[in-house]
């Protein structure tokens, strides 16, 4: 006798290490996505506004993705593990009306959006990962993180309180949260420091922070004999249109072609290296195979270098450690006018250009 056979689809059953190291590497993706905006809010005047205009990405995110009654669970289950004390608890939250209000409703849906361009760049990358379906969570995940430190718990919670009382009077947008006229302080750890016996010396003052900037670096680089010339040149663009140009050109030992474009970039990187770590650093080059040791993990990245560049490879990564580094495989094109400075170096030496 013949039976018909029944196809049962098996669920996909993941680990709990697996699970939570794909929430990590998405909250990651995320939370440098939301660094990345900072150069935006700065052009759009409105990074003041970071924390209540990331509040109101990740509520209008949710909306989204969610039906509201599922961002309420989730709001409430966020606000259930939030702590109940906090230094500024009873610190109260800014009471502005009229035109105050107007502005501070405008810069925090300017400062949202550009958060959200910002999020919307890495959405392409959470795909390719299989991790698309976390942006939601992750969004919540990355404000809950900054604005527990900021705002502190208590105000945190009155936000969610007040999102989750806009959605039940019927209204499916995110409201406009005023932010505690004090935020956390960090605390300096005093008691860690024994008291000084003799008074220190004096010391010049501290030089000031630098602001962010975007930074594109162009390199490439040509081999004569055992003799390889090298060239970059970048540009630097920052707030209020500020724009900086820097190139140099040297000379590398090199018999096959390896060893000088990577002398190129990581001279580059030393050029930058004084900048703002949150400053994003656009690496590019004609020269895909140069940027194979570069990109990537583990042993994707590892099987593109070769041991005797170990030296310039230990240099790269300390150079690159902690910063937001990007890199393009671009083509030829000397109308593009970064291409055509490194050409001009190339070919006639900085001195020349003068």
């Amino acid at each position: 006798m013949m039976t018909n056979a029944v196809e049962v689809e098996e669920e996909e059953v993941i680990s709990p290490a697996i699970e939570k190291q794909r929430r990590e590497r998405a909250l990651a993706i995320v939370k440098k996505a939301v660094r990345n905006s900072l150069i935006r809010l700065n052009n759009k005047d409105v990074a003041h506004r970071l924390l209540p205009g990331l509040w109101a990405t990740a509520v209008n995110t949710l909306i989204a993705c969610f039906d509201v009654k599922d961002v309420m669970k989730i709001l409430t289950n966020r606000a259930a593990a939030l702590a109940h004390a906090a230094e500024n608890a009873d610190v109260p939250a800014f009471d502005l009306s009229g035109s105050q209000l107007a502005r501070y409703a405008k810069e925090v849906a300017t400062a949202g959006q550009a958060i959200s361009d910002a999020i919307d760049e890495i959405i392409p990358l959470l795909e390719k990962e299989g991790l698309d379906d976390r942006l939601p969570e992750s969004v919540l995940d990355c404000a809950i993180y900054l604005l527990e430190a900021s705002w502190g718990p208590v105000h945190l919670r009155r936000a969610m309180v007040e999102q989750v009382s806009t959605f039940l009077s019927g209204k499916a947008a995110s409201a406009l949260f005023m932010e505690p006229i004090e935020q956390i302080k960090i605390k300096q750890e005093h008691e860690h420091h024994q008291p000084e016996v003799e008074p220190k010396p004096q010391e010049a003052p501290p030089m000031p922070a630098r602001g962010e900037k975007l930074v594109r670096v162009f390199s490439d680089y040509r081999l004569e004999g055992t003799k390889g010339e090298w060239a970059y040149a970048i540009h630097k663009s920052g707030p209020g249109s500020a724009e900086e140009l820097h190139m140099m050109k040297g000379e590398a030992s090199d018999s096959n072609g390896r060893s000088t474009p990577l002398v190129a970039i990581v001279e580059a990187l030393k050029a930058v290296s004084h900048e703002n770590p949150a400053t994003v650093i656009i690496v590019e080059t004609c020269h895909e195979f140069v940027l194979k040791g570069m990109e990537g993990i583990g042993d994707e990245r590892l099987a593109f270098r070769h041991d005797k560049e170990a030296p310039l490879w230990r240099d790269f990564d300390a150079l690159t450690h902690g910063r937001d580094i990007r890199y393009r495989s671009i083509q030829p094109n000397l109308s593009e006018y970064l291409q055509h400075a490194c050409d001009m170096v190339m070919k006639r030496g900085v001195s020349k250009l003068l």
